[in-house]
């Protein structure tokens, strides 16, 4: 089971590594309930980084139509970790387009085929080529944004505890950046600093079930990219 914390309990953790608990009217609850948000966020970018993208998985499937490249991203889209299909019955991996390649895979005269088998990503819209020339459905899966805190009951998953430990030490620092207190301050940078050693260490290491893998994504007919995708 999860260690869980939630805002109330990052909030007075915070006070107390900054030494403001008889403060409040100084750092009101709604000051310090933007710091811990402001913590998750950086909690939440170090997790991603370190290849923590399955702690905050989540996918949607995308009904892709004949004829029509260009789709919206889930609103609370921050990263992609895999897209793929079923293609007459075979799961394809679609892998991402570099720009050089997107004219040749428009090309219409490039003897594509009818399905689309790569992707990029444009703004808020991902955009499958070649040209879809039938339907299918595309399950994409993705990194959420980070969730912030509304409310004092809604519970953190803490990472055993480093998650949480992260953001009470990030809202203090930012107290002591208010207060001019330069050695609290200094001091609470160098506690994030080996905390998030540990959480870059942590993460990576989750699924022990088998050492890492070079996964080949040039064979078969990914080889040659542009080369190979005209005679597909």
């Amino acid at each position: 089971m999860a260690v869980s914390v939630n805002r109330s309990d990052m909030r007075t953790g915070a006070r107390r590594l900054a030494d403001v608990e008889a403060f409040t009217d100084r750092f009101p609850d709604a000051e310090l309930n933007d710091y811990v948000n402001r913590g998750l966020g950086s909690y939440h970018q170090i997790l991603v980084q370190a290849n923590g993208e399955k702690y905050k998985a989540s996918y949607t499937d995308i009904s892709v139509t004949s004829g029509t490249t260009l789709y919206n991203l889930p609103a609370t889209f921050f990263k992609i970790f895999d897209v793929h299909a079923t293609i007459n019955g075979h799961n394809e991996w679609f892998l991402p387009y570099t720009h050089d390649e997107r004219a040749s895979l428009l090309d219409t005269a490039g003897g594509h085929g009818s399905y689309p088998y790569c992707y990029g990503l444009i703004g808020s819209q991902i955009e499958f080529l070649p040209t879809p020339g039938a339907a299918i459905t595309v399950r994409l899966w993705y990194v959420p944004d980070t969730a912030q805190l509304t409310d004092d009951v809604t519970a953190f998953d803490s990472l055993n505890r480093l998650g949480d430990e992260y953001v009470m030490a990030y809202a203090a620092q930012l107290c002591a950046l208010k207060d001019a207190k330069w050695e609290r301050y200094n001091a609470l940078g160098n506690k994030l600093a080996m905390i998030e050693k540990q959480i870059r260490a942590t993460v990576p290491n989750r699924d022990r079930n088998a050492p890492p893998m070079i996964v080949d994504v040039r064979g078969g007919h990914w080889m040659s990219r542009v080369a190979q995708w005209r005679f597909r």
